[in-house]
């Protein structure tokens, strides 16, 4: 039996399953997506069903703008070519028809659709559905079967509502999810996020706003490397970071407990990005809790304020690129947190390219302490642990190229391949 990644989730595998009307389809346990080969389209669905998802109208947006800038722009599964959208009675998604070979992927609660258009066409016919709960789903992973039956079983009662003449009945459908596949997304996004940031921080009041967004990935900065080193850490979004000196075995098992989780959840969904971003994790927490003194791993933790505001905040753009666990929505959230990751990021940038060339002071002090008091960050490193404020700012200018070595490598990589695509339509 062939085995096909669905269209929306790229590398999840689709569960095949025997259909009642006798067809093969494949089933994807995470988008609740359904695909279904070109010859077995009309036995799946019954002639009338699969003729009104080919020739539904397309939506005004699908008229208007060119195909390759529809973010749900998804890839057969059997020929690689694009699927051409048909959008279902007031849906912007819905039918994805292949032209090649004629296979059809339907999101999440479409055949509801399709079969309301056809009632609402033909009030007085009698349809028969082809499609009921899945025979058997193969040798496919426990579980799996629970969850097609419920599925497919909320479309069967919803078209069956619809036929005894229940027209407010609604379908239960699953949350769309954004393509992490679009080329102009990739293309453009992160540049436009940077040079809107860039723009702000010429202005008075945005530099007020970014320094409160620079606020949360520096107290997050003192935090994280407190939690990877077993210390128990409240960053608060108004300037304070609270830790506690002594470390807590509760607070080391807790933190690795929470990086299996994403360990594992990242290995279940099949998403490269978490899973790595928790093993490096686990190995930093090793380094911190294990192999570092308490020395050091205070002085980390001191630093890490002002490195939070350039790792963290570079680490989200580049996240922005790359699926994670499927219930945190990143594929939404992404585009909310990418401006203030950015604004940050640049607010940051400025400031040590100034310091650099001599145009500002060191930002020694505390939020409500004064320089030389003891009470910033920097007093501390330097009255602490002997930096000098030459090499502060090289430590610091060496973070923000790296940083944004990283990011231009990833954007690199992904534009690469988005022009490639945009090519070859």
């Amino acid at each position: 039996m062939p085995t096909y990644a669905c269209p929306r989730c790229a590398d999840l595998e689709l569960q095949a399953f025997d259909d009642a009307s006798g067809a093969q389809v494949w089933f994807c346990a995470q988008c609740r997506g359904t695909f279904c080969q070109g010859p077995e389209t009309g036995l799946w669905l019954g002639a009338e069903l699969s003729a009104l998802a080919e020739a539904a109208p397309a939506s005004p947006l699908e008229q208007l703008l060119p195909e390759p800038m529809l973010l749900r722009r998804l890839r057969c599964p059997t020929d690689g070519d694009w699927l051409r959208v048909t959008p279902t009675s007031h849906s912007a998604d819905g039918v994805r028809h292949c032209g090649q070979c004629g296979a059809l992927f339907l999101d999440a609660g479409v055949l509801p659709k399709l079969r309301a258009n056809i009632i609402r066409r033909r009030p007085s016919t009698s349809l028969s559905l082809p499609l009921e709960r899945p025979r058997s789903l193969g040798d496919s992973e426990p579980g799996l079967a629970d969850l097609a039956r419920s599925s497919l079983g909320v479309v069967v009662r919803t078209a069956q509502g619809l036929l005894e003449g229940d027209t407010e009945a609604e379908p239960e459908l699953e949350a769309q999810r954004i393509p992490f596949s679009n080329p102009w997304a990739d293309i453009l996004t992160v540049p436009l996020a940077l040079l809107w940031m860039s723009l702000v921080a010429t202005t008075e009041l945005g530099r007020v706003l970014l320094y409160m967004v620079q606020l949360q990935f520096h107290e997050l900065g003192h935090a994280v490397p407190a939690w990877l080193s077993g210390r128990a850490a409240l960053p608060l979004p108004f300037g304070f970071t609270f830790w506690k000196q002594d470390r807590s075995v509760f607070v080391g098992l807790l933190v690795t407990s929470l990086i299996g989780v994403l360990l594992y959840r990242g290995w279940l969904e099949r998403r490269r990005f978490p899973v790595l971003v928790g093993t490096g994790l686990l190995a930093l927490q090793g380094l911190f809790s294990l192999l570092l003194s308490e020395e050091s791993s205070m002085m980390l933790m001191i630093l890490g304020g002002i490195a939070g505001e350039i790792i963290l905040s570079s680490f989200v753009m580049i996240a922005f690129f790359f699926p994670v666990l499927d219930r945190l929505r990143w594929d939404f959230f992404r585009f909310l947190l990418l401006f203030p990751a950015a604004g940050a990021w640049v607010a940051t940038t400025k400031l040590w390219l100034e310091i650099r060339h001599g145009s500002h002071e060191l930002p020694m002090g505390s939020i409500l302490g004064a320089a030389g008091d003891g009470s910033g960050d920097l007093d501390r490193l330097v009255q602490v642990y002997g930096f000098t404020r030459a090499g502060i700012t090289t430590m610091y200018m060496t973070m923000i190229w790296l940083s944004a070595l990283a990011l231009l490598v990833v954007y690199g990589f992904f534009a690469v391949r988005s022009l490639r695509v945009l090519r070859a339509l």
